[in-house]
């Protein structure tokens, strides 16, 4: 995706995504050429990102990766939804599917 006109909040999603995908933790010098981003912009928006509590560093210099908060938000949306429990204010149905996509694996332990 080219960086030209493309937001701060974008990017900053684009980062959570990518960190999504990597649960052990990416290193700056691979998440911001995989993004297109400057060095400074990414390490910036992670750093935004860290005091807000979505990301963590490993270590100093090492490794970000995502912290619990993310798995919260999607778990409260889930659950506000009535998704997660089955039990909330509507049920899930499969035309919304579409709206929700979750796997297999998910609707089985529900």
């Amino acid at each position: 995706m080219p960086k030209v006109g493309r937001p701060n909040r974008l990017e900053a999603l684009l980062i959570l995504e990518r960190l999504a995908r990597f649960p052990e933790g990416l290193p700056l010098s691979l998440i911001a050429p995989e993004l297109d981003m400057p060095l400074s912009a990414c390490h910036r928006l992670l750093a935004d990102l860290q005091r807000r509590g979505y990301v963590r560093q490993i270590r100093r210099q090492g490794d970000y990766l995502l912290t619990i908060k993310v798995a919260s938000l999607g778990l409260g949306f889930l659950s506000s939804a009535g998704i997660a429990t089955g039990h909330g204010p509507r049920q899930c149905s499969f035309r919304d599917a579409g709206r929700f996509p979750v796997s297999k694996d998910f609707l089985k332990a529900a």
